[in-house]
């Protein structure tokens, strides 16, 4: 789980050029992390999962810019 902030941090960013948005990217908040730790925690530390939980915080984040 310590390594957890580097990791989710790259696959983050993958996922960020894979969708286009590489130069919107922010690093990941200490609230972001403790809620991808405990879904991550819940789904085996399965890579799969940790990418869709990180697709889903992105997508979280364009809409919160959206509305604002």
């Amino acid at each position: 789980m310590a390594d957890l902030p580097l990791l989710a941090g790259n696959v983050m960013r993958e996922l960020a050029i894979e969708i286009g948005e590489e130069a919107f990217v922010q690093a990941l908040a200490n609230d972001e992390l403790d809620v991808i730790a405990r879904a991550w925690s819940a789904s085996g530390f399965s890579l799969r999962k940790l990418r869709a939980i990180l697709f889903a915080t992105l997508e979280r984040r364009n809409q919160a810019a959206v509305r604002h």
